[in-house]
Order: C-alpha cells, then structure tokens, then sequence
C-alpha cells in the first residue's frame, strides 16, 4: 500500500447498511499499518455541504468509526454532527484514527443542499492534497 496518495481515487461502494446510497461513488485515500490519519475541512460552496467519513478494510467494507461532518455557514470548518461508535471523538472539528495493525483506507461521500431542496444530493467527490515536508 503506497504511503501517501498525490491522486484522486474514486471507487464506488455500497454504504446502505451504513443510512447511504447503494452506489455511493468515493474519494478512497489509503491509510497503511501503524500510521495515524487526521480528518478535517472547511466549507467552500455558497450552499450546505456535508461529508462522512468511513474506515474501510483492505476490501473496502466499512469499519468504525464513521462521522457525518457538517458545515453551517459559508467558508466555515466542517464539524462532526454525529460518529459510530458514539463518544469515539471528543473534538467536533478534526478527526483523528488509527494506528491500526493493518492496512486501511478512509472514504470520503460528499454532498450538498442546495437552496429549496428538502434532501441532501450526492456531490461530485474531489480530492485534492499537499505532500507533507519529509521529515
């Protein structure tokens, strides 16, 4: 497993028995053994947008912890409105998993709620990153 992705990898998985779609198209960022992963964004639509994270296994199957980010207003952080298992996090802004003993990816789902619109829609999933400095 490559220990940082530079490029988009998008992958289509069923999130129904998690409350998501069937066909739940991804942004898949790999997570290797014994290394710890830091979730967090901010807003950058003029309407609400939403985001839930997924630990996935090596053959993409969901693990915990799961969270559904939300952010309010425009340009503002996402925070957690809700994670399984419950009391998994304690900070509502920035999301932190692992290390596991094995390998591991986190999915990102996106969505948005559009003006007048009564549900959230499936967004055009991105991915975008910085290399970090190495050490």
């Amino acid at each position: 497993m490559p220990a940082y992705a530079t490029k988009p990898a998008l992958r289509t998985i069923n999130l129904a028995p998690h409350g998501g779609p069937t066909e739940a198209k991804v942004v898949v960022i790999p997570l290797p053994a014994k290394t710890i992963g830091i979730i967090f964004g901010q807003r950058t639509a003029e309407w609400v947008q939403r985001y839930n994270t997924y630990v996935l296994d090596i053959n993409y199957f969901v693990k915990d912890p799961q969270a559904v980010w939300q952010a309010p207003t425009g340009n503002s952080r996402f925070d957690i409105t809700s994670i399984q298992p419950a009391g998994f996090d304690k900070d509502p802004a920035v999301l932190s998993i692992g290390p596991y003993n094995d390998d591991n990816y986190i999915a990102v789902y996106t969505s948005h709620l559009k003006p007048g619109q009564q549900s959230f829609a499936p967004s055009d999933p991105h991915h975008s990153s910085v290399r970090p400095a190495p050490l």
